[in-house]
């Protein structure tokens, strides 16, 4: 979050100052542009969309010589990065759009059929769910049938800790 807070002052400035951006920052800051006139469901499909395709799927390894790194847009645009590096760039693309912090959560989540750690945007957006992900350019419902047990969520504001519960059934 701090990386996210200090990458901030770049988009302004580079808003202003137009020519003398990255083009790294250009192509982030054109993406979020186009996106403007989008509200609602069809602006979290769209820029779900636009981010699975301009990422480039990369472990952090390959990417930053760590075996676990969590980029900001500047850097996973530039060099490239796994699932939830795809997620903080949707994350903080839609907090520049106007979603607010409270309305997303990053799920860091464990896929049962592959068995590995993977991360996942949940949005909330005019009463529904939504479920962003870098393996899929459609929004997936969060109620139904799912691969993913979250682990924990973060957004701006707070963390969660996911306790999985086993039902009982009560016969009388």
């Amino acid at each position: 979050m701090a990386k996210i807070k200090d990458e901030r002052p770049l988009y302004r400035m580079c808003e202003r100052q137009g020519l003398n951006c990255s083009p790294l920052a250009r192509q982030w800051l054109n993406l979020l542009k186009m996106l403007r006139p989008f509200k609602g469901k069809k602006l979290v499909q769209e820029l779900n969309f636009a981010v699975n395709v301009l990422g480039k799927y990369r472990k952090d390894m390959v990417a930053y010589n760590q075996p676990d790194h969590w980029a900001s847009p500047f850097e996973f645009f530039q060099s490239g990065g796994d699932c939830e590096d795809f997620v903080i760039a949707k994350y903080v693309g839609l907090l520049e759009l106007g979603v607010a912090a409270d309305e997303m959560r990053i799920v860091v989540v464990h896929d049962k059929k592959l068995n590995i750690g993977h991360a996942v945007l949940l949005v909330s957006i005019d009463g529904e769910r939504h479920v962003l992900d870098n393996r899929s350019h459609t929004l997936l419902n969060p109620l139904g049938p799912s691969q993913y047990r979250p682990l924990y969520s973060v957004n701006r504001n707070t963390r969660w800790i996911h306790v999985e519960t086993r039902r009982t059934m009560i016969r009388g």
